[in-house]
């Protein structure tokens, strides 16, 4: 099963931004994606969307349609979609629900709030190189703490376009979706997704929170790109990236030329 978010662009402050997310069997191209949410919110939000040429992502100088993120889960579930309308106040955690449409029956997504109960799952951004190695010892940080849990059943690291994806799967499923973001909290998640599933939480929205994207496609100069996260290596509690390893072989050939030096 398929689960495809597509956001709209404008998630700044004082916004209305939209998301519609997509459950379907199959995967669809971006390309359809796109396409589908945006007749899906012509329709859906008619006052506000019909005014624009669709599909504007193509069309227009404008970039309506942000983003679609891929998450394949192991869940079978109804195909449909939801349709969200947000309210972002001053700040970038302000955010709310104002409106929501289901066009699938919510009482189905039983198990899927299960599954979201069973993972911790963090997200670690770089925003510039000097944050990289101080982002780089919050993983570790993370990675340790969550091993040192008897409930854990394993711990993955992902890197990602512009970071790190942290996904821990439990034994069990916790008691409740607090405990889940109480832990992502305390390991210092990206505290906007952290406020973005606050406010599905308050609309009872929970099977839509704790969710990270297998794969992200954007709209880039004309044409579509796509990235998928990638799965590296943690070694004796270290994560072992190519980036890392061919920092450590220039390392290792600079002290050696430095050593030849002094030595001549």
């Amino acid at each position: 099963m398929w689960h495809i978010m597509v956001y709209t662009n404008g998630f700044k402050s004082y916004c209305h931004p939209y998301a519609v997310h997509l459950f379907t069997s199959r995967k669809i191209s971006p390309e359809r994606a796109f396409k589908r949410v945006a007749k899906i919110l012509a329709e859906e939000f008619s006052s506000k969307w019909k005014r624009r040429a669709f599909p504007p992502w193509i069309e227009g100088e404008e970039v309506v349609l942000e983003y679609a993120g891929y998450e394949k889960i192991p869940v079978k579930l109804p195909e449909g979609y939801i349709a969200v309308r947000f309210s972002i106040g001053r700040w970038s955690d302000e955010i709310e629900i104002e409106r929501y449409i289901p066009r699938v029956p919510l009482s189905d997504f039983a198990t899927l709030e299960e599954y979201r109960r069973r993972q911790i799952t963090l997200d670690y951004d770089i925003y510039d190189e000097e944050e990289k190695w101080r982002v780089l010892r919050r993983v570790e940080e993370a990675v340790a703490f969550l091993e040192s849990l008897s409930f854990k059943e394993s711990v993955k690291v992902y890197k990602t376009l512009h970071g790190y994806h942290v996904r821990a799967l439990l034994k069990q499923p916790l008691h409740s979706i607090n405990e889940v973001l109480y832990l992502r909290k305390n390991l210092l998640d990206d505290p906007y997704r952290y406020a973005l599933d606050m406010a599905y939480m308050h609309e009872g929205l929970v099977f839509l929170t704790n969710v990270l994207f297998n794969e992200k496609c954007w709209y880039n100069n004309g044409s579509i790109i796509c990235k998928k996260e990638e799965e590296v290596e943690v070694v004796d509690g270290r994560v072992y990236t190519k980036e890392l390893a061919d920092l450590k072989r220039r390392l290792s050939t600079l002290i050696e030329k430095l050593t030849s030096e002094v030595r001549g």
